[in-house]
């Protein structure tokens, strides 16, 4: 009796303690914050989901990335965050929650299916650029992101001592724009699109003998990009009708190239622009269309894209035959920044013939359409809300620029100089 007595006991004792203690452990492990992966591995153009685990479906989880070019996201604010590879290369993505940061490292590689053409030309993979090579201000591509301070620009507009080139830098005859390259002439005062009409704000034909001043500014000469290449205004000149980019590499082996600026001539917020360009395929570096405010590179963090943004209307990749839109919200700080990228592929065709852009910026957010006007043309539609919680809001001025560094893979001098040519820049502001 006694015995059975005892048996009954410890056998209560061990309920109890499956009872009151059991529950409370299985609590703590469920409750405890932590991030659902911690190294993940992606080829290029997939995508993956990221959660932060213990928390509440309501939490606000603030996703970052160390290297911002290699993976953007889709839901930043929410604790399930879509990561899309785009690049190749290694970083860190930060969930920041409650004032504590939740690591993965992603590493993403090529695809073991090729899908554009190589040549013996081109560097390995591992040569593209990380996010620190994009360029601010007037200088973009920030990866690009945060550039360092002595690539800021400054708020000069800074005439070219000889903003020509010489004969032997233009192109061969055969690459210059020809009659039959030009649209007819038309009203270019109003325009249609998507139902909306859109009045002429401002405009550049380029068809002085140079560059314009009243309308533009040169991007500041400086260092650029991790290629050691460098801004000169000497890289730009008018040449029949056209502003027109010349890169080239010296004769100590530094890369050149340059840009144009409309700050302090001409800015507007929201808009229709519409640029009509050629860009001559060259490894080593890329070309750019983009839109830029200075409340990005001051300090313009934590109110989405409502009070500042970079808009990257399109950048060309020769390399790897692709041309890029992105849009950078919350300024350049490390941790910081939010950047959305989309790509579309071409082929060596695009690089024979011109090409026009027509981009929408409005409160909904940005479209861009390529060489038409109509759903066909529709290119690429970022959701102002769903990137940037609302569209940029404040003014932002024109730049045109080109530069060497990583993300264009190696330079290959056999195709150098290349020729960025501009026919004609168009903004419009909606009518009312």
């Amino acid at each position: 009796m006694k015995k059975m007595k005892m048996r009954f006991l410890s056998s209560l004792a061990i309920t109890l303690f499956i009872l009151i203690f059991l529950p409370l452990t299985s609590v703590n492990v469920t409750g405890k914050v932590r991030i659902s992966k911690n190294t993940i591995q992606l080829e290029q153009g997939e995508k993956t989901i990221l959660k932060i685990k213990g928390v509440d479906n309501k939490a606000k989880i603030k996703w970052s990335a160390s290297k911002k070019r290699i993976v953007t996201f889709k839901h930043t604010k929410k604790k399930k965050c879509i990561i899309i590879a785009k690049k190749i290369g290694t970083t860190t993505v930060k969930a920041k929650y409650k004032g504590k940061t939740y690591k993965c490292k992603i590493k993403v590689v090529k695809p073991k299916v090729e899908t554009t053409p190589t040549d013996d030309t081109k560097p390995a993979d591992d040569t593209k650029p990380a996010d620190n090579t994009k360029p601010v201000d007037n200088t973009k591509p920030a990866d690009n992101t945060k550039p360092a301070d002595d690539n800021k620009p400054t708020d000069e507009i800074k005439p070219a001592d000889d903003n020509k080139t010489t004969d032997e830098d233009k192109p061969a005859d055969e690459n210059q724009p020809t009659d039959e390259d030009k649209p007819s002439d038309e009203d270019t005062t109003t325009i249609t699109i998507e139902g909306k009409e859109y009045e002429l704000s401002f405009s550049d034909d380029f068809d002085s003998d140079t560059l314009d001043l009243t309308k533009w500014g040169y991007c500041p000469e400086m260092n650029r990009q991790d290629f050691g290449g460098k801004w000169r205004n000497s890289c730009s000149s008018i040449e029949d009708g056209h502003y027109v980019i010349t890169c080239s590499v010296d004769e100590d082996g530094t890369p050149l190239s340059g840009g144009i600026r409309s700050k302090k001539a001409y800015e507007q917020t929201y808009g229709l622009y519409h640029f009509r360009f050629k860009m001559e395929k060259a490894d080593g570096l890329w070309y750019a269309f983009w839109l830029y405010t200075d409340n990005m590179e001051n300090g313009s963090v934590g109110n989405g894209a409502t009070d500042g943004a970079e808009l990257d209307i399109i950048e060309l990749v020769p390399y790897e035959n692709h041309y890029y839109m992105s849009v950078h919200w919350d300024g350049y700080e490390e941790g910081e920044l939010q950047t959305h990228c989309e790509g579309h592929e071409v082929d060596d065709s695009f690089y024979e013939s011109y090409h026009d852009i027509w981009y929408v910026w409005d409160e909904d957010g940005y479209r861009m359409y390529m060489d038409g006007t109509d759903e066909n043309a529709l290119i690429f539609n970022f959701s102002g809300d769903e990137y940037g919680d609302g569209s940029c809001a404040v003014p932002c001025d024109i730049v045109i620029s080109s530069e060497f560094g990583r993300w264009g893979g190696g330079i290959n001098e056999s195709q150098l100089p290349s020729h960025f040519y501009v026919d004609y820049v168009r903004a419009y502001q909606a009518k009312e």
